[in-house]
């Protein structure tokens, strides 16, 4: 049988941490930033981001957090944003969601519980319109307290999760987000 042992501190990550903190400094005065968190597998980087989370417990943080995840060889679309957004509605409130997001109906493609529209009348909205959705939502949720997102084993995401996360470091400058994602560096 094999025991897994595991320090009860992260050991050589103070210099990572500072890192995280500093991105963490700048995102709540509202410039948002990204942070890739890489390295081989085993390394540490999701012990990194609980240790990060962790550390923004008792601010006035709202820390959201989604993984990646290989089922059968692929990651179903958009995943770590369904967590994402899930923790959002819950911590916020489901109408809260659809107001600062425009209404529900975009959100519905990752998440049907956020329409508010019946399902028979639901237009398939385009990813442009997704990802403009999702953009502002996380904009208008960061204007109420600053926003953590992070977002675990890139590596693993669908090529959708990938470009959202991308646009989502391009085109929100001015929103108090930091945007954290892990991602293995080796095979």
């Amino acid at each position: 049988m094999t025991r897994r042992v595991s320090a009860p501190h992260l050991v050589d990550r103070a210099e990572d941490r500072a890192l995280l903190a500093a991105a963490w400094v700048e995102a709540a005065a509202g410039t948002s930033r990204t942070v890739l968190v890489t390295g081989e597998a085993g390394i540490g980087k999701t012990r990194l981001l609980d240790a990060f989370s962790d550390d923004l417990t008792g601010t006035d943080a709202l820390v959201l957090r989604g993984a990646c995840v290989p089922l059968g060889g692929h990651s179903p679309p958009y995943a770590p944003f369904r967590t994402v957004l899930s923790d959002l509605a819950t911590d916020v409130g489901t109408e809260a969601v659809r107001a600062m997001a425009g209404g529900g109906a975009a959100l519905s493609r990752i998440i049907p519980d956020l329409s508010d529209e019946p399902m028979s009348s639901r237009s398939d909205r385009g990813v442009d319109d997704l990802v403009d959705v999702v953009a502002r939502l996380l904009h208008a949720a960061s204007a109420q307290r600053p926003v953590a997102v992070l977002v675990e084993d890139l590596h693993w995401a669908d090529s959708a999760s990938r470009d959202l996360v991308g646009y989502l470091a391009r085109v929100l400058r001015t929103s108090r987000l930091l945007l954290v994602a892990s991602l293995r560096t080796t095979p």
